[in-house]
């Protein structure tokens, strides 16, 4: 007589893989209520009902609403750098780089993660210690999205200043192009732009001489 099998029960997750899935879901939950409500109204309940979890789940992984916060504005931070490192191939040339490179960055810049940091960097300053704390990551993040730009490009014949240069005109343009989008909710002529970053960034490497004219 055949005996009946039993289904086999997914293996029991580990305290860190229930930790790091908390913590993903808390920080998807607050993007989401950011862009809904903005950072001034938002409201500690607002987060818990969307992930599903206590407050006190939220001190357990965080300590405080401050540091959840910190977390959501890296966010968009650490998807560019990761965009960045696995999508720049190096066996593209210049031009090809700094095209992918600026589409991922203005892809990056489109998304709800990116919208919540602005939100929250600029609504902060009624908190004088949570907005210094911000900057201070955030400067720290402007360090490592430095050091990306140097890795997909440092084998082109570019030298820092170079690659400095480049990248202040490329993230400058499109973060303005991104709080345009974000407070006057148009992206007119977006890609005729995109098209005019690229070509500008490369005049700027011709005359530096980085590039032959």
């Amino acid at each position: 007589m055949p005996t009946k099998t039993s289904a086999k029960r997914p293996p029991r997750r580990t305290q860190k893989e229930r930790r790091t899935e908390t913590t993903r879901v808390l920080i998807d939950a607050t993007i989401k209520a950011i862009n809904e409500h903005g950072y001034a109204g938002l409201r500690t309940s607002h987060i818990t009902r969307r992930a599903g979890v206590s407050w006190g789940a939220v001190q357990h992984l965080f300590g405080d609403k401050g540091a959840l916060l910190l977390a959501v504005a890296g966010e968009a931070s650490d998807q560019l750098t990761k965009k960045l490192r696995s999508s720049v191939k190096g066996s593209d040339d210049l031009p090809t780089r700094l095209r992918t490179i600026i589409d991922l960055t203005w892809s990056i810049y489109r998304l709800p993660s990116y919208v919540a940091m602005v939100e929250i960097i600029r609504d902060s300053r009624r908190d004088p210690a949570l907005n210094k704390k911000l900057l201070r990551a955030q400067t720290s993040l402007t360090q490592d999205l430095r050091g990306v730009w140097e890795e997909v490009l440092g084998d082109t014949g570019l030298d820092s200043d170079q690659i400095n240069r480049v990248r202040d005109l490329v993230t400058l343009t499109l973060s303005g192009l991104a709080s345009r989008r974000i407070f006057l909710k148009t992206e007119t002529d977006v890609p005729d732009i995109l098209e005019s970053l690229h070509y500008s960034a490369m005049c700027l490497l011709e005359r530096d001489g980085a590039v032959p004219g």
